[in-house]
């Protein structure tokens, strides 16, 4: 089982890497702004909101592996849990992120609006 859920962490991985290259190349080649500055592609938002819902099923999945698990078994390969744990804690951080950053650009781009614009009413 334990295997398992690593060959799914390191999927999940790559495809996260895969859809991060492609939001950028769809927001250079597709981009256009949105009502609050912020360049956005037509897909790039199916697929993050697509990628988190893969990641909070992943983590809900070892979360209830985790806890449905005894000692011996988790003492058997501690490595492997160790890993697991370390990983799924920097995905649900990655998560949190992700959303933080977005929100940062929403209002730097707000700000940067109202700044432009009130020095062009100068």
């Amino acid at each position: 089982m334990e295997y398992g859920l690593i060959t799914i962490l390191v999927v999940e991985h790559i495809f996260s890497y895969l859809t991060g290259y492609f939001r950028k190349w769809e927001i250079n080649n597709y981009g256009q702004m949105d009502i609050n500055g912020i360049q956005r592609a037509p897909k790039e938002t199916i697929i993050q909101i697509f990628e988190i819902l893969i990641d909070s099923i992943i983590l809900g999945f070892f979360m209830n592996h985790l806890i449905s698990m005894d000692e011996n078994d988790f003492h058997g390969q501690p490595l492997v849990h160790y890993w697991l744990i370390v990983d799924c804690i920097i995905m649900f951080f990655t998560i949190f992120y992700v959303y933080v950053v977005q929100i940062m650009k929403l209002k730097n781009e707000l700000h940067k609006n109202m700044f432009s614009l009130h020095f062009k009413q100068k």
